[in-house]
């Protein structure tokens, strides 16, 4: 007999300031936009899995649990339409992976917008998500209803710039990144990678999306299915025979 779970735990905290009259009169609130202090949030979470294997009770004393996963993330907004982030995880389910700051950007919105009140275009610069599929949407332990993650999920955090949008109810993606697994910067237009996506509502209850990944050229490219990362046999992560991946994928969600 095989049981295993995930117990998950998510805090969130906000700190505020205001102005407080010391003559006793009543306090008198700040604008928001006055301090970038004014938006900063914390938020976290961490989720811890065990498993039971055996038809005995001796078994559960003797299968250690574990935190699967923890993460910390800072945001603030220091002015109108500018957001700045920052995701952290202290422990992560892929203990191969040292590079645990999975977001660090500066985000600009409504550069751009229509009539109808659309966001045409907003920027994001730093370390994110490559917008691939829909998987990394539910990259965090509170937004995946399975114990881990499947051998087909595909992810990835890289540095670059991201594009995005939506007109008239189509969204867009864009990303131009180093396409390297680290955080650090490299050097060759081989390496580069580019991330584009379509998504929107047909109905109100169906979602479509279509995705394409081209990683570029790298014996340590940012793609990762599942827990490990792709490369051909006999490669090391010191060096070896390059990889260059080009990904198609197309969802529904009904």
């Amino acid at each position: 007999m095989l049981l295993s779970f995930k117990f998950l735990l998510s805090i969130f905290s906000q700190f505020s300031f205001a102005s407080v009259d010391l003559s006793g009169e009543e306090e008198i609130p700040k604008n928001p936009t006055d301090h970038w202090y004014d938006s900063f949030n914390i938020s976290g979470d961490f989720a811890m899995d065990g498993i039971w294997v055996g038809n005995s009770r001796e078994s559960l004393k003797t299968t250690p649990f574990s935190i699967h996963e923890a993460r910390l993330a800072f945001t603030a907004d220091p002015a109108e339409n500018v957001q700045v982030a920052v995701e952290w995880f202290p422990v992560f389910w892929v203990p191969s992976n040292s590079d645990r700051v999975s977001q660090a950007y500066f985000q600009f919105k409504n550069l751009l917008t229509n009539a109808l009140g659309e966001s045409l275009l907003n920027v994001k610069a730093g370390r994110f998500d490559i917008p691939f599929g829909d998987d990394y949407l539910r990259q965090n332990a509170p937004d995946n209803s399975l114990i881990t993650r499947p051998a087909a999920w595909w992810w990835a955090w890289d540095n670059g710039v991201e594009l995005y949008g939506k007109f008239h109810g189509l969204g867009w993606i864009t990303s131009f990144t180093n396409g390297s697994l680290g955080t650090n910067m490299t050097t060759g237009k081989k390496r580069r990678s580019l991330a584009v996506k379509l998504y929107g509502d047909i109905t109100e209850s169906l979602e479509i999306s279509a995705s394409f990944l081209n990683t570029g050229a790298s014996a340590s490219h940012e793609l990762w299915q599942g827990y490990s990362i792709i490369k051909p046999v006999l490669s090391t992560s010191a060096g070896g025979l390059a990889t260059q991946a080009k990904l198609f994928e197309a969802s529904a969600k009904y």
